[in-house]
């Protein structure tokens, strides 16, 4: 069982697991396969820093502001990682990462996450998605909210 299913069914949070018969790399991609805006799809940004790496959560439609986000956590050093370090910090490749892993990677989510009740996230395999409450994401992760797209 993926770590991402096996922390959302400990949590007992409601969800659905969306199968799909292809793989999906992009915001787009999950757009259409789920018939859902844009807006609704959940990019998971592993973030690294010199001191640590953050996970950051970012609506389909919207952005990273990287300035936005180096002055909110006050760490210029902040960057997107590369391929292995995705790897490294999330067990995933990148196009495929669950803001729901098993450690201690801080979660920030972009508050226009919070203007969709539903919205789909990567499982950690680029054929399974899943679908959940913003609120339940937001619970589970501990995410901490963030004006930090444009």
């Amino acid at each position: 069982m993926l770590p991402s299913i096996a922390v959302l069914k400990k949590n007992n949070l409601k969800f659905e697991e969306i199968v799909l018969s292809t793989p999906v790399h992009s915001a787009e991609d999950v757009m259409h396969a789920c018939q859902c805006e844009l807006g609704q799809v959940i990019k998971s940004l592993v973030i690294s820093g010199d001191q640590n790496s953050k996970i950051v959560l970012v609506t389909g439609d919207r952005k990273l502001d990287l300035t936005k986000l180096q002055d909110v956590c006050s760490d210029t050093s902040l960057r997107l990682a590369n391929s292995v370090e995705v790897q490294n910090i999330t067990g995933s490749r990148p196009g495929s990462v669950s803001p729901i892993i098993n450690n201690t990677v801080q979660i920030i989510i972009d508050r226009r996450a919070l203007d969709f009740e539903t919205v789909f996230i990567g499982s950690g395999k680029s054929d399974l998605l899943i679908s959940l409450r913003v609120s339940d994401l937001v619970a589970v992760t501990k995410g901490e909210i963030m004006a930090i797209s444009q």
